[in-house]
């Protein structure tokens, strides 16, 4: 089997999100066993730390938060964001109130963009009439209780993953939710800078998938950034140590922690363009 992950300017309302459902479709079609990792979508994490920034600050929060909830809903009018935006409101309210937010409030906001996006996904998949299920990370990834960029224990996860994985109806599509997890006292935390590959990363290896396919808004991995240097290429094929010394050396579309639990168990990386499905975009693996 793959995991599939899509960030989030794949997932914004649009081309975006119309790409990825039929990424989907037609990985059904093809007959591909596969899991899904989302990012929160669009902007929807820094629009988040906005608005709980605005209301640390005593300021007026109300125009942001209503063109939040506009967009989040936009794809699928009909679809019951009502747990998350009331949960939302009541935190935006208190930190107002106080003018104050720890970092273990701020991970639960955060945690929403994702939690909106898998339950978005999972909706217009099941329109499509496939079977899918948004699964809370949560409920799967144990971390300690560093706020903001917690460490996952991953004995304890993999079992959860695994049982959770197997108890799923066949055909069943799993759209799991990447950087969230939450610590043995039950409360939410997030894995940190690039936490959805991280995510992605630990599913490929708990549920020993043969690859990792990572949808982004480029075509893969060039010689250099082509928004400073011409006559760039695509590199087709480069090893786990090239993309760890390119993540060290502060590549953004890699992070030195995601190919750990690739390289554990040779699971290739691939990068591909949810826009440009032409594209063979680049592939990292052991040779």
């Amino acid at each position: 089997m793959k995991i599939i992950k899509f960030g989030g300017k794949s997932l914004s309302n649009g081309n975006g999100i119309n790409a990825v459902i039929s990424i989907i479709e037609n990985k059904i079609t093809n007959k591909e066993k596969f899991a899904v990792v989302v990012s929160a979508r669009g902007n929807a994490t820094d629009e988040l730390e906005h608005i709980l920034e605005l209301a640390k600050q005593g300021k007026d929060y109300k125009i942001q938060w209503h063109e939040f909830k506009e967009y989040q809903v936009l794809p699928a009018p009909s679809i019951d964001f009502n747990k998350e935006f009331q949960l939302l409101e009541k935190i935006f309210e208190g930190v107002q109130l106080l003018e104050e937010v720890s970092l273990k409030v701020k991970d639960l906001v955060l945690a929403q963009g994702e939690l909106l996006s898998a339950k978005m996904i999972a909706n217009l998949i099941n329109k499509k009439g496939i079977p899918s299920q948004s699964i809370d990370s949560r409920e799967v990834l144990v971390t300690d209780e560093e706020f903001g960029n917690a460490h996952v224990f991953e004995k304890a996860s993999q079992k959860k993953c695994q049982e959770l994985f197997n108890s799923l109806e066949a055909n069943t599509i799993a759209i799991f939710t990447g950087y969230i997890a939450k610590n043995e006292q039950g409360s939410t935390t997030t894995l940190g800078r690039n936490g959805s590959n991280y995510s992605a990363a630990l599913f490929a290896n708990f549920l020993n998938a043969e690859e990792l396919q990572n949808y982004t808004h480029v075509d893969g991995i060039y010689t250099a950034n082509p928004d400073l240097v011409d006559d760039v290429k695509i590199l087709e094929q480069i090893s786990f140590q090239e993309a760890n010394e390119l993540a060290s050396f502060g590549a953004s579309i890699l992070h030195a922690k995601t190919i750990v639990p690739l390289i554990e168990k040779n699971i290739a990386l691939r990068i591909l363009n949810t826009f440009n499905i032409k594209s063979k975009g680049t592939l990292i693996c052991k040779n």
